[in-house]
């Protein structure tokens, strides 16, 4: 049992190591990040590495030698592209079938939930997207009542510039209309 978990966790190690890479961020200490997060040294990891990666070039034949597969094994070997070549290779184990049927509908299931978390997302970011325009056009709304504020103040004071002077001319009227009367 010791061996099989091991082996099993050799395949993790080596799948992780595949996706890490084909995600791009094997550089930069991610990996490095990663297997240390989980407690193993670098001789560790490549041994496990090494173990992974040969048991992903075995024969159908040494798969189907395996006494017996677990649940988690079948997932494994499933999500590797190898899930057809053991179903044939096993013939028609009933165990096989169904628990294979049973991570095709696990899988579907998944791929739903990812196409409605990705519709979600999308608009969510659709919303984000409308409020930042909405904003933008808010704070030039702000600037123009702003720019028309300051110009109404503006006319204001010259309206009451206005007005005293013609407060003004109105007395020296006054005045220039007694001064004639005299």
């Amino acid at each position: 049992t010791a061996q099989d978990e091991y082996l099993i966790s050799c395949i993790y190690v080596a799948k992780m190591h595949a996706l890490t890479a084909k995600a791009g961020r094997y550089g930069g200490g991610t990996w490095t990040k990663w297997y240390e997060s989980k407690g193993m040294s670098k001789s560790s990891v490549w041994n496990m590495l090494q173990t992974g990666e040969g048991f992903k070039g075995s024969t159908v034949e040494q798969l189907t030698s395996i006494p017996e597969l677990s649940r988690k094994d079948l997932n494994l070997i499933a999500r590797s592209g190898c899930a057809e070549q053991l179903t044939a290779a096993a013939g028609d184990s009933q165990r096989v079938q169904e628990l294979l049927a049973q991570l095709k509908a696990k899988e579907y299931k998944l791929n739903e939930t990812q196409a409605r978390l990705k519709s979600a997302c999308i608009q969510e970011q659709e919303s984000r997207d409308a409020m930042n325009t909405a904003n933008a056009q808010l704070e030039a709304a702000n600037a123009d009542i702003k720019g028309l504020t300051e110009q109404n103040d503006q006319l204001r004071s010259r309206l009451d510039a206005a007005e005293a002077r013609e407060e003004e001319a109105w007395k020296m009227q006054s005045k220039a209309e007694a001064r004639a009367k005299n």
